[in-house]
């Protein structure tokens, strides 16, 4: 479908034209890295993971399906696929509340091929935090003062209680940051793949006489 064609269908439903466009726009724009916030100190690593490939020339439609196929049997991943002004999207599914939130984008125009990909790992961020340090922090926490008080020595549960705590999170950090090297090596290797088939698929233009 032309994006001439998708705005004419957005016109039906109140859409106007120039949101079409500029949501066509966004898809050529490049990926930014995770700002450095407080947040992303406290957990140690970034909570996305982006990566972009650009090959030369424009991958047929046509053969997008090759791509998505290397897509599911690469993650393992079960996901939906919508298209959309030469751009195809794949997205992982989610079922209440469990597995990878990953989205997988190619697109073809202005003589080269994208390809992005992409994870929001703030699912494991909250499992390798809050269920880390709730249930062996807190626990921790009152099982250790509770000790310390029965021994007779209660003066030590303010010096004991930060030292559990930064221990705990601590622990929590090492476990996200080691999620996060995996799965991005995971999609390094995925973005790699995909854009050596993109490059092997993209048509080359022939010579004269050949």
């Amino acid at each position: 479908m032309t994006i001439g064609g998708v705005q004419a269908l957005a016109a039906e439903a109140l859409i106007a034209p120039e949101k079409i466009r500029e949501a066509a726009l966004a898809l050529d724009a490049p990926l930014e890295p995770e700002p450095l916030t407080l947040g992303r100190r406290i957990v140690g690593a970034p909570k996305r993971i982006l990566i972009e490939r650009i090959v030369d020339g424009e991958l047929p439609e046509s053969e997008f399906p090759v791509l998505i196929e290397e897509i599911g049997r690469t993650l393992g991943l079960a996901g939906t696929v919508s298209a959309l002004v030469r751009t195809v999207t794949w997205t992982s599914t989610r079922g209440l509340g469990t597995g990878r939130d990953v989205q997988i984008s190619v697109g073809a125009r202005a003589g080269r091929t994208r390809v992005s990909v992409g994870e929001n790992l703030q699912s494991d961020v909250i499992g390798a935090f809050a269920g880390f340090s709730s249930g062996v922090g807190l626990g921790g926490a009152a099982a250790g003062s509770g000790i310390l008080g029965a021994a007779g020595v209660p003066l030590l549960i303010p010096v004991f209680l930060p030292a559990w705590i930064a221990g705990v999170l601590s622990i929590a950090r090492r476990m996200y940051r080691r999620t996060y090297r995996s799965r991005s090596r995971e999609l390094e290797r995925l973005a790699d793949r995909l854009a050596a088939l993109a490059a092997q698929l993209v048509p080359r233009p022939r010579l004269p006489g050949a």
